[in-house]
């Protein structure tokens, strides 16, 4: 008997093989692509900025969707404006004060409080050559130079208040303490009378003062 006949080959598609028959198409031939079932989940097409109406589980008026187009909301946007605003202003006057108090060291602070620019400045923002000159001008004049730094320092930090973008933060804060319980459309309490925030009275922020930025970086 043929060894055929015993020992049937595995890898045919007769009886007894593990594999499935094997088709009689070109193996080369292009396969058509699956058919796609009308509403079947996950090859429709995205709902979530359309503006038909669709069947979900929760609503979504028509104005929600006109505004997901748009990105986020005004007051949103107007509040994390304002965050970057306040952050920014707080850490340019530390910088500044830093800055300032190494010019003053340096004797780089003029009569009327400006900062003398000068090219030859190291990494860190000072002057040797110049420093050194300025220890020596106050030795001859018999000055401490502890006294004469501070001094200085103080007059310039006292100019720089008077132009550090105080009044345009100040302004930024009335308007958005105005128009975000408008845009944000904050409810009020009736027995307060106060607009509330996530459950809790909304506080509006308020603007620092002359008075405040002193107290947080003080005079030397």
């Amino acid at each position: 008997m043929a060894a055929g006949l015993l020992f049937p080959d595995w890898r045919t598609s007769g009886e007894g093989s593990i594999l499935p028959p094997m088709s009689d198409t070109d193996p080369e031939e292009p396969v058509a692509p699956p058919r796609v079932v009308p509403g079947a989940r996950g090859v429709d097409k995205p709902r979530a900025l359309s503006y038909e109406n669709y069947s979900f589980n929760f609503k979504i008026d028509l104005g929600a969707r006109i505004a997901a187009r748009y990105g986020a909301p005004a007051f949103a946007l107007r509040r994390a404006r304002l965050l970057r605003s306040t952050e920014a202003f707080w850490s340019k006057l530390e910088r500044r004060y830093e800055e300032l108090w190494l010019a003053a060291g340096d004797g780089r602070i003029a009569e009327d409080g400006r900062e003398l620019r000068h090219n030859l400045l190291t990494a860190d923002g000072t002057d040797p050559i110049g420093a050194r000159e300025h220890r020596r001008r106050l030795f001859g004049a018999r000055v401490e130079q502890t006294d004469d730094r501070q001094a200085s320092f103080n007059r310039a930090w006292e100019r720089h208040l008077g132009r550090c973008g105080l009044q345009a933060l100040t302004t930024e804060i009335s308007d958005f303490n105005l128009w975000f319980p408008i845009e944000a459309n904050l409810p009020i309490d009736v027995q307060t009378e106060q607009y509330v925030w996530m459950g809790m009275p909304w506080t509006p922020p308020v603007a620092p003062t002359p008075a405040d930025l002193l107290a947080r970086f003080p005079l030397r």
